[in-house]
């Protein structure tokens, strides 16, 4: 939980773009960065929900399903929006 509300959707998709590799053998770019790793390692599971309320706080809510079938939803929502 960021308790300030700072994190935009466009800078969490920004942070994942840098932790993936497109190329097989290449390094992701963001591979030295500070940020962002932990963020793009909760995209690899299930489901990744992050709700931004800016300027108040945003909330990373993680789902991980054991039956399959649920898991074939959509793997990242970002939710942005004005108190």
């Amino acid at each position: 939980m960021d308790q300030k509300g700072t994190l935009r959707s466009s800078r969490i998709l920004k942070k994942l773009q840098r932790h993936t590799s497109f190329d097989i053998g290449d390094l992701p770019t963001g591979l030295e960065d500070p940020t962002g790793r932990g963020l793009f390692i909760l995209s690899r599971q299930t489901r990744l929900v992050v709700n931004v309320l800016l300027g108040l706080k945003t909330e990373v809510i993680l789902m991980h399903f054991f039956d399959e079938k649920k898991n074939k939803y959509q793997s990242l929502i970002i939710n942005e929006k004005l108190p």
